[in-house]
Order: structure tokens, then C-alpha cells, then sequence
């Protein structure tokens, strides 16, 4: 039996246990189940819908989470359109370097980080609106 960070055992002696009935319950936590691209999206726009602060960060753009300044840059000072989304997920894939690996090449990755961004982008206009 291994035991390691992600194993039930170590996850269940981590937790002081898990009990249902007088039984010890089995905690399984996958290893390797993440994401290969996040974004997380903070967008302040003021009354005449201009974007005042934009806080970016993603993952999946190099080996270490990283703040996605050049986005906020291109965002902040400016009314967000479709295009300007357009636009920041090209960015986001420029300044990208993921790790190619079994869960897929570089290029694939690059696709994914800027779908993800876009998705979260459109997201946090539209909850800035409402």
C-alpha cells in the first residue's frame, strides 16, 4: 500500500478519519485530476461602463500560476467589447510557455488557456453589470 500525500489512507490520517457507522469511510482523491488551464477575472467597471481595475490571473501559461498583466493592461481604461475579448485571449496565448505533456502539446494548451481566459472575461462582464 502506498503511502503517500494524495492515497485515501494519508488523506483519511490527514483529516483525523472519516466514521460513518462506527466504519472508517474511503476518501479517494485522484492524482494528476487539475485543470491544464485557468483563469480567474476581477473586473471594477465605473457608471458609464469603462473598466477601472482588471485583476487576471491564470494557470496553464507556464509551469507557476501567473498574473496576467499585459491583459489587464490592454482592459483597463477601456469600454470591454468582443473584440477587446478577442484580442486578450490572442494575448494571453502569445506570452504563453506550457509544458507539453501527456495531457496534450503546447499549441493545444495555448488553445485552451485562451478559451478559458475569453470564458472568464465574459463572465466577469457580465456580472459587473448586473
Amino acid at each position: 500500500m502506498q503511502h503517500g500525500l494524495h492515497d485515501p489512507v494519508s488523506v483519511m490520517r490527514s483529516i483525523g478519519g472519516i466514521h460513518l457507522a462506527g466504519k472508517p469511510a474511503i476518501v479517494r482523491v485522484p492524482v494528476g485530476d487539475f485543470a491544464i488551464a485557468s483563469a480567474a477575472v476581477q473586473i471594477e467597471l465605473d457608471k458609464n461602463g469603462i473598466c477601472r481595475v482588471a485583476g487576471i490571473g491564470v494557470t496553464g501559461a507556464g509551469v507557476v500560476a501567473q498574473k496576467a498583466l499585459p491583459v489587464e493592461n490592454l482592459l483597463q481604461g477601456t469600454r470591454i467589447t468582443s473584440e477587446l475579448i478577442e484580442e486578450a485571449g490572442r494575448i494571453i496565448q502569445q506570452g504563453a510557455e506550457p509544458v507539453e505533456d501527456t495531457r496534450g502539446s503546447a499549441a493545444y494548451k495555448k488553445k485552451a488557456l485562451g478559451a478559458v481566459l475569453k470564458r472568464a472575461l465574459r463572465e466577469a462582464l457580465q456580472r459587473s453589470r448586473s
